[in-house]
């Protein structure tokens, strides 16, 4: 039983870590809001999480994003438009 606990919980860290945010920096290359979606211009497909405002937000644009990797989607927590 102990070795299972043993076990147990460095499982339970590395899977609490599995969610944690990753950022990084891009230009738009297209933007959907009604849909929420982003592409960069790396091609990468991103979601906007709910709540999250992309309104003002523009082609062209250097943002900073701070995303999740949730299954196959990649899900933006948090986007700021850079100079």
């Amino acid at each position: 039983m102990r070795k299972l606990l043993f076990l147990g919980v460095p499982m339970a860290a590395l899977l609490a870590g599995a969610a944690a945010a990753i950022t990084l920096s891009s230009e738009i290359k297209a933007i959907d809001a009604k849909l929420g979606i982003i592409i960069l211009s790396n091609g990468a497909t991103y979601e906007l999480a709910p709540g999250v405002d992309a309104g003002k937000l523009r082609p062209g644009d250097k943002v900073t994003i701070d995303y999740e990797q949730i299954g196959t989607h990649s899900v933006i927590s948090k986007i700021k438009k850079v100079k």
